[in-house]
């Protein structure tokens, strides 16, 4: 999944949940560093303010921690977490995966 030129969902959102989708299915592996913001910027081409974005979101999200001079890390726990959603947050997120 790449993200698109959606005119709904924002760049940088579309991004989180590409990486979301990766850590949880272990691409990164438990505690695995994840690429640079320039590498992703590279990969998504987006600016790296867009990137950093998404990884701030990651990182409120506690599925991330960045560490400066170190690069970002995937949490471990954070591939074994249970899902907390509602009926409302459902709908928007399956609409935000398009």
């Amino acid at each position: 999944m790449t993200p698109t030129q959606d005119l709904v969902t924002p760049l940088y959102h579309q991004i989180t949940l590409v990486l979301r989708q990766r850590i949880e299915a272990g691409f990164y592996g438990a505690e695995g560093r994840i690429p640079s913001e320039l590498e992703l910027a590279r990969e998504f081409n987006v600016s790296r303010i867009t990137v950093s974005r998404a990884i701030n979101d990651l990182a409120q999200a506690g599925l991330v921690e960045r560490r400066r001079g170190a690069g970002t890390r995937v949490i471990g726990s954070a591939l074994n977490r249970p899902v907390a959603a509602g009926i409302d947050t459902l709908l928007q997120s399956l609409n935000d995966m398009g």
